[in-house]
This record gives structure tokens, C-alpha cells and sequence, in this order.
């Protein structure tokens, strides 16, 4: 046998034992989670996992695929009518399949289009320097409490018509639902109780955090609704309410319910992670934070700077639930199976992302998951990429040199929305 086939049989036997217990929601994953992905897009692109067949997104009754590569991701985001994303929770648009799918699309699509943006970017670069006046005032600040959370989760608020004095409120939701399996994190979120003897989360524990979440977060909708009926505002919510499905009627109370809780998971978590992911890789390569700096006046070149670290920093693993009896890769995959794919690990893709581990600014071309692909992807991301844009120059237009405290670290978490716990940093150190 030759040292090839030696390699890839050892590669084989590694990645086999990986896929058997991988757990993107261990304490330790966010650790080795690049080198996990390359083993399995190298050795073992398709495989069976136990834990994505029986968490908390379904039932357990099928079998778990995990897919790694960027082909596999993308061909799960394009073929729908295969890889349904009606995983339980009925979440408008993103769990609904076509025809629904469609109609739901063409009443939020123009709510979020590029042009409809458009007017909110004074106020983005007005809010974000309003959060850095304030972090301006003391040495050492946290920046996800001081500017990742609260810059883009107000913005949202304001344009959605949320109360601003509820943002409390929306975080700890929005952090039930997305982070009620991360591990590090769920037991200061919902309670230590959610742990068992030997500290493991226990899914049955938050299942039943996440329903009472989320009567308490219908019920606080159902009377901003009806108050819009009453008294409609110059907001998204009223937009909503006002909206009509297919032309024909008005949008039920459930389908505004199941609407307005996707926006607001959508609108107050993914930014937020992108922004905190970001600042950990600039105090990590301090020269890529200054050529940066160099570039993000330039209107030509800050775009793609910011879409390049949008792949870099990808954040989310959705899971499909397979509909028809199919064969994929030669594998025979069973309606009710459960299909997590890793934009993480897709975008990181060396068959299609030359030196995928580095962050080129000019990378073309970049057609990263980031945002998703297909009919679902991101209905914000003309949102989000101004935040991201404005959110990042603001900062290093006026703090270009900070560093992480002393004696301290960034603490990276994983799971199915990954992110950032902490990240203090103290100004005027660093290059």
C-alpha cells in the first residue's frame, strides 16, 4: 500500500471519528472547528451524525446528515423541494416552503430592499457614533455589550416600531431561542437548572424555556398588533399588519406572530455575531485591522472588504428536513431525516476559496453562504451589510488602536449561530 492510500486511510478513520461525535454546540468546538471542517470536507464531506438527528430542532425520529462542503451546502440551499426547511417552529418566511414561501417573500422583499435602507444610513452612522462617545469615556470597555449588541438590535427596534425601553426584553428571547444549546451559554441565559448532574444541558429543560419564551414573546406581539390596527405608525410592524397576502387578504394574526418572531431572531443576533467575530480577528492580525482602516473610506473597495469578512466570520449551520426518498453522494437519505449544512465550513471551501483561511479584501470572485443561498436567502442582508459597513468604520475612524485587557481573552462560542460571549478590549494600545 502506498503512503497515499496510508494517508487517506488514516484521513478516512480520523474523520469518521470526528463525524460520530461532533457537537457544534461543545464549549471546546469553537477551538478546533476549522480543523474539524477540513477533515470532513477532505475525507468525509456527507456524514451520519447522531446529535444532528436528535437535538432539540426535531423530533429524533430520522437519521442526522452533517454536510461540509461548499457543492453540498449550496445544492441543500437551492433544492427546497428536497431539503424542506419546515423544521416544526413555522417561522415566516424562513420555515415555509414554496408556493407559501413565495407570496411571504414578495410582501417583506421590498420592506427590505436596498432602496428601502437607503434613508436609515444617517441614522446608523448617528447611533454608532452616539454608542462611541460613550466607550470614548473610560479606558476599557466590553464591545459587545458597549457596541456589537446595542447597535444593531436598536436600529432594528426603531425600524420594526419595537419599544426601545423592551430591548431587554427582545435580547433575552431572541437569546432562549438561538442560544438555548450552547454550551457556556444557555445556563446563564435560562437557568443552571436547564444542566444535569454531570452538567450537560438537558434538551427537554429547554424546550420548555423556549415555550414559555415564547408565550410571553406572542403574547407582547399580539398587543403591539392590535395597538397598530388602532393606531398605525410609520414602521415595519404597520407595514405588516397592513400587508396582504397573495394581494387577496389581510395576514392572519399566526402569520404576523410567526413573522414578526423571525425578524426580530434575524435582526437581533446575526450582526451582532458578524461585528464580534470581526473585532476578534482584528486583535488577532493587527495588520489586517490597518489595511482595513486604509481602505474603508473607499466606496469601491469597503463593500467587498466587508463581504469577505462576512465569509470569514459565517456564522450559521441550518438544518433541513429531507421530504422524498432520495439518493445523495450515493447515500440513501429517508423523508424525516435532518440535514445540518455549515456555511462555516462551506465557506472555508479550499475548492472554491483560494487560502480560504486568510481574509483578502479584494477576494473575487466570493460567492460565500453567508447570507445563505437560493430562495431563502437573507432577507435583511442589504440591512445588515450597511450596519456591518457603518458599524466598522465608525469605530475605527475614531478608536484605530485597541487591544484585548490584560489578562484577559475574546470568548468565542459555536453552536447552530455562532458568536461572541466577551471581547474587552481597553483603547490606545495595539497598532
Amino acid at each position: 500500500m502506498s503512503d497515499v492510500d496510508m494517508g487517506k486511510e488514516e484521513g478516512i478513520y480520523k474523520a469518521v471519528s470526528v463525524s460520530k461525535d461532533l457537537n457544534l454546540m461543545a464549549a471546546d468546538f469553537p477551538e478546533k472547528e476549522f480543523e474539524i471542517y477540513r477533515l470532513l470536507r477532505d475525507y468525509l464531506p456527507v456524514s451520519s451524525n447522531s446529535r444532528v438527528g436528535s437535538g432539540i430542532l426535531d423530533d429524533g425520529s430520522g437519521t442526522g446528515w452533517f454536510f461540509a462542503r461548499e457543492e453540498d451546502v449550496a445544492y441543500v440551499f437551492r433544492h427546497p423541494e428536497i431539503f424542506s426547511s419546515d423544521m416544526g417552529f413555522g417561522w415566516i418566511p424562513q420555515a415555509v416552503d414554496p408556493p407559501e414561501h413565495t407570496e411571504y417573500r414578495k410582501i417583506l422583499n421590498p420592506l427590505f430592499s436596498q432602496e428601502a435602507m437607503n434613508p436609515l444610513e444617517s441614522r446608523i452612522q448617528e447611533f454608532a457614533n452616539d454608542l462611541i462617545d460613550k466607550i470614548l469615556q473610560k479606558d476599557e470597555f466590553e464591545y459587545m455589550d458597549d457596541f456589537a449588541e446595542p447597535f444593531p438590535t436598536i436600529i432594528f427596534c426603531e425600524l420594526m416600531g419595537f419599544p426601545l425601553e423592551d430591548y431587554p426584553k427582545f435580547m433575552h428571547w431572541k437569546d432562549v431561542f438561538i442560544h438555548g444549546m450552547t454550551a457556556g451559554k444557555a445556563e446563564k441565559i435560562i437557568g443552571k437548572h436547564i444542566l444535569d448532574d454531570q452538567g450537560r444541558i438537558q434538551p427537554d429543560k429547554v424546550r420548555e424555556a423556549q415555550v414559555a419564551a415564547g408565550q410571553e414573546l406572542y403574547a407582547y406581539f399580539n398587543s403591539l398588533i392590535e395597538e397598530r390596527r388602532r393606531d398605525p405608525k410609520d414602521d415595519l410592524t404597520t407595514a405588516l399588519v397592513q400587508a396582504k397576502y397573495a394581494g387577496e387578504r389581510l395576514l392572519t394574526d399566526e402569520e404576523l406572530l410567526k413573522t414578526l418572531h423571525l425578524l426580530m431572531l434575524g435582526g437581533l443576533d446575526t450582526v451582532t455575531s458578524t461585528l464580534g467575530l470581526s473585532m476578534v480577528y482584528f486583535t488577532q492580525h493587527p495588520e489586517k485591522r490597518k489595511e482595513f482602516i486604509e481602505l474603508m473610506d473607499d466606496p469601491d473597495r469597503v463593500y467587498p472588504a466587508v463581504e469577505e469578512l462576512v465569509r470569514y466570520t459565517a456564522i450559521v449551520s441550518p438544518a433541513r428536513k429531507v421530504s422524498q426518498e432520495c439518493t445523495y453522494r450515493g447515500l440513501q437519505l429517508h423523508p424525516g431525516d435532518t440535514v445540518m449544512i455549515s456555511t462555516p465550513s462551506a465557506n472555508r471551501d479550499e475548492r472554491v476559496f483560494p487560502n480560504p483561511d486568510e481574509v483578502i479584501y479584494d477576494r473575487h470572485p466570493n460567492p460565500h453562504a453567508g447570507f445563505a443561498l437560493g430562495i431563502h436567502r437573507c432577507l435583511g442582508m442589504h440591512l445588515a451589510r450597511r450596519e456591518l459597513k457603518i458599524g466598522l468604520q465608525e469605530f475605527h475612524r475614531r478608536i484605530p488602536n485597541y487591544s484585548l485587557q490584560s489578562g484577559k481573552e475574546a470568548i468565542v462560542y459555536g453552536g447552530g449561530v455562532k458568536g461572541v460571549t466577551s471581547l474587552p478590549l481597553v483603547i490606545g494600545k495595539g497598532s
